[in-house]
């Protein structure tokens, strides 16, 4: 009878093993992060939301994986996470049956986000999207009034259809779209592609919306001399109304506005404003008036660049191509040409572009598209190419690629002979640093590699995308501010030099952000 016992005992703990070794049991938690889906991008948004929650005391991040718990645990063990005090559990299982879902506490999470299928092919990684949003909405989780859904859509067309299903706040996000904007953004100015780096996701500083005391009766422009350790750079007028960034620098504030801030993090953050009649007031409303002052006599004013007629090299082809022709065809004048050259066959590069094109509803209108086709890495192909020509050379991280290495080892090849090619044919070094090479990388382990080859813009698009989702996730309402800052008219990012802004002139050289969509009024 002993012996039966202990068999019996030993038998039961071992199942008990195995079911937490593999992920069985189910998650008791309340108020936390749920991620449905994985992909190498996962780790980043686990890296992201932790250093999110460092400033708590840390979070609790539930992942529902349709691979084994051991291997995705292998994989964030390779990227050597630091937690910072948040708590990282791993459950396998498939995202659209309830049973799994309700293993990770999906009901009672405040957030939770959705990842597209990455081995499929669009469609069908929509198709099980839809399946999982399904799912949700059917049983109406997460039941939180303030919960957030934020989900990874890949085709523009099905982005209607996801918001459909929403019963709470829903965040649609195509981020193949978004890696096309970001790398059209970027290629406007040299340097703009690090401060894209900077702004997004949780580490520098980052955006807050702020809910402020005593801002009735200030004035925009006064409000930026106000708090030292903060930057105002926009609003929101109510609960339900959108991000407006940079108004009018006479906007009067009526007291119910949110502030859009950017600020180190969330304790640097003001949490209401110098009274009215009071001696420090009176000190930033004279600091704003003589920074108007300086603005109005000092220096070049922030315009915006007219289009003009240009010739544009794409090397390499992906998933973002469509997007990125669609912002480049709003930069250049009537009259552009782009060549995109790369190993994919041309008839299909010009169904997809055309297909493109249909379901966007945007056919090209200020430049024609050509294709070339030859090995990325081909040497004596690339002397065929007429790079000198171009006045922006985009190089895209080709999806023929094995794996997101070997992309990237392709992508910095390219970076090095189109630098050379360029050199040959007498092109000073600083015509070259005037023209905008952008490159998209998978792996951040390969900027310091482009970095060296003595280009400082990149792309990092798998480390951006995943601060973006998981910046979506902590703050919904940033999914705004990032659609402001990409879209063709509007805010957006300028490099300008700080002496033009300082009260007490210095010596030049310093380098400023800031963009503005009011720039008559702003300045």
């Amino acid at each position: 009878i002993f012996a039966l016992l202990v068999s019996l005992t030993t038998s039961g703990f071992e199942e008990q093993l195995n079911q937490l070794r593999h992920g069985a049991q189910p998650v008791v938690e309340g108020g936390h992060t749920v991620i449905l889906g994985w992909k190498p991008m996962a780790c980043d948004i686990i890296d992201e939301l932790c250093i999110a929650a460092q400033g708590r005391g840390g979070g609790a991040i539930v992942v529902l994986a349709p691979l084994p718990k051991p291997a995705v645990e292998a994989q964030i063990q390779e990227r050597q996470i630091d937690f910072r005090n948040s708590v990282v559990a791993i459950r396998s299982g498939d995202a659209h049956v309830k049973e799994d879902l309700e293993r990770v506490a999906v009901p009672s999470a405040q957030a939770v986000l959705v990842l597209a299928n990455a081995d499929t092919e669009e469609e069908d990684a929509d198709s099980r999207t839809l399946r999982v949003l399904l799912t949700l909405y059917s049983q109406g989780w997460p039941k939180a009034e303030n919960a957030t859904l934020v989900v990874e859509c890949c085709l523009v067309r099905n982005q209607r259809l996801f918001h459909s299903l929403a019963r709470r706040t829903m965040q649609v996000l195509s981020i193949q779209d978004f890696v096309g904007e970001l790398l059209a953004e970027s290629s406007r100015e040299n340097g703009l592609s690090s401060i894209m780096h900077l702004t997004l996701g949780f580490e520098g500083d980052e955006f807050y919306l702020a809910e402020i005391e005593g801002l009735s009766g200030w004035t925009f422009s006064e409000l930026l001399f106000a708090f030292p350790a903060a930057i105002p750079v926009g609003l929101a007028k109510s609960e339900l109304s959108s991000i407006e960034l940079l108004p009018g620098m006479s906007y009067v504030f009526s007291g119910s506005e949110r502030l859009l801030m950017l600020a180190e993090d969330a304790t640097q953050l003001p949490r209401v404003v110098p009274p009215a009649g009071s001696a420090e007031a009176k000190i930033i409303r004279e600091r704003a008036l003589q920074g108007a002052s300086k603005l109005a006599t000092s220096g070049e004013r922030v315009v915006e660049a007219r289009a003009r007629e240009e010739f544009i090299m794409v090397l390499g082809w992906n998933n973002s191509i469509s997007a990125l022709l669609v912002e480049v065809d709003h930069l250049v004048a009537p009259g552009s040409e782009v060549m995109v050259y790369s190993p994919r066959p041309v008839p299909d590069r010009e169904k997809i572009l055309q297909a493109s094109q249909i379901r966007r509803g945007y056919h090209y209108r200020n430049m024609a598209v050509s294709h070339r086709q030859g090995k990325l890495g081909a040497r004596y192909m690339l002397e065929t190419l007429p790079l000198e020509k171009a006045s922006r050379i985009f190089i895209l991280a080709e999806n023929s690629a094995a794996s997101a290495w070997e992309a990237d080892g392709q992508t910095i090849a390219v970076i090095l002979q189109v630098r050379d090619i360029l050199q040959m044919r007498a092109l000073e070094a600083a015509q070259i640093q005037r023209r905008s090479i952008i490159p998209q990388i998978l792996d951040r382990s390969a900027e310091d590699a482009i970095r060296h080859s003595g280009l400082y813009d990149c792309i990092d698009s798998s480390t951006l995308a995943a601060r973006v989702l998981a910046s979506i996730c902590e703050t919904p309402a940033l999914g705004s501010v990032l659609q402001a800052i990409l879209a063709n008219e509007g805010a957006r990012f300028c490099i300008r030099e700080l002496d033009d802004f300082l009260l007490h002139s210095r010596s030049a050289g310093s380098l400023s952000g800031g963009g503005s969509s009011g720039e008559e009024d702003s300045e």
